[in-house]
């Protein structure tokens, strides 16, 4: 606001013929503008001021000095909308399409290439959008590996700013989780919680993807313990409300199964977790299968049969007409896998048998979206099958509680 205030000023003063004033509260304008990396007011102070050289002051010297200095911030100012306007198109094709198109992630990659010599820019503006365009290419591609090396590239660059780390810490956590180094995972989310305000938004992502990289160490008396002293504390973010009902659904699974110790009220009420649940009910992504899946893990461990054949027969239904792109492969996989129980007729061993390529198809591939897989699909199973005996059960199916569809 200062730096702004000061160019409007220099503006009227030029206007009113002061040129020496003008030149003199120049100077100080481009001195902040440079320390703080205000690129077009950099540009704007240096051409003014080898104006005001050359015309004014008739010195070779300055003028030379300043007309460098406003070349090379007409360069980076150039880079700088470039590389926004590439970031900022890549991100509307994200956000307006169902899934990635061949088109999208062509045109990614073709950015992420013409950017990479802006990633040694001198300005840290300029790097920071360049590495972010070559880690959503990576990321859109699954080279988890590559996300992690740009994202540490970006880091060595930005050295001790705290205040600009964040964004790259947190982006390599995903990663670490797809490429199954959880240890890894688990210390990123730690370390990028330290870096913002606990109980911000970016401090609850953080420790969301701390809780949910204990999952997949299958460390679950540590994800329940971090879940409720944020949840004592009263540090859960509005915003992502939703996201902590669907965590501690899954841990109440957990905890029924007796791998969490001293976690109080164990029951799940299924009524009450779905009317908490808003906005994903309202959302036909890969998210709202966390519910199904949920709902339908209870009814299972509640034997209540019935409602189960219900629930997954519902459940079937939703997966075909929703969940069809890539990054719901693995989802499709579970749901078909706990269909089959009501079709085996909750025989223990007849359902193992038959899902032995769905459990090794699971094992062979790794989470690309760990936000759709909260817990891994292959501990869920095995906390789907550990209820079932060898005894078949002829059951009819009964009304569950509903979801829209």
């Amino acid at each position: 606001h200062e730096c702004n205030t000061m160019y409007a000023t220099v503006q009227i003063l030029r206007s009113k013929g002061e040129r020496k004033n003008s030149a003199t509260l120049a100077l100080k304008g481009l001195k902040l503008a440079i320390k703080y990396e205000f690129i077009e007011l950099s540009y704007l102070f240096a051409e003014l001021l080898a104006y005001n050289a050359g015309v004014f002051e008739s010195n070779k010297k300055d003028f030379q000095k300043y007309s460098e200095l406003a070349k090379r911030y007409l360069v980076n100012l150039n880079d700088y909308h470039l590389v926004r306007k590439y970031y900022t198109e890549i991100g509307l094709g994200v956000n307006s399409a169902r899934g990635l198109s061949k088109s999208l992630m062509e045109q990614a990659s073709r950015y992420a290439k013409e950017v990479k010599p802006m990633t040694n820019s001198d300005s840290v503006h300029i790097r920071n959008i360049a590495f972010n365009i070559i880690i959503a290419d990576c990321s859109m591609r699954k080279d988890f590996s590559g996300v992690i090396t740009n994202c540490d590239a970006a880091l060595n660059q930005l050295g001790e700013a705290v205040e600009k780390r964040f964004s790259f810490c947190y982006k390599k956590i995903p990663a670490y989780l797809s490429t199954r180094q959880y240890q890894e995972a688990k210390g990123m989310a730690r370390e990028s919680m330290g870096l913002v305000k606990t109980g911000s938004y970016n401090w609850n992502v953080a420790l969301f993807y701390r809780v949910i990289a204990c999952n997949y160490n299958q460390d679950y008396q540590e994800a329940y313990d971090l879940y409720k002293a944020a949840s004592e504390k009263k540090q859960f973010s509005k915003a992502m409300e939703e996201q902590w009902q669907i965590i501690k659904a899954y841990l109440s699974l957990i905890a029924m199964d007796g791998k969490i110790d001293n976690y109080g009220n164990v029951k799940l009420r299924l009524g009450k977790f779905l009317n908490e649940i808003e906005v994903f009910t309202k959302d036909k992504s890969g998210n709202y299968a966390h519910i199904y899946i949920i709902k339908t893990l209870l009814l299972l461990k509640q034997k209540k049969y019935g409602q189960f054949i219900d629930s997954v027969e519902a459940m079937d239904k939703f997966c075909q007409r929703h969940l069809t792109g890539k990054e719901s492969a693995r989802t499709r996989t579970l749901i078909k896998m706990l269909a089959s129980i009501a079709k085996h007729d909750f025989h223990k061993s007849a359902v193992i048998r038959n899902n032995r390529s769905a459990i090794r198809k699971l094992k062979s591939t790794n989470t690309t979206n760990p936000e759709l897989e909260i817990i891994p699909f292959g501990d869920l199973w095995s906390l789907a099958i550990d209820g079932l005996a060898d005894k078949r059960k002829k059951v009819r199916a009964k009304k569950a509680i509903s979801i829209a569809t």
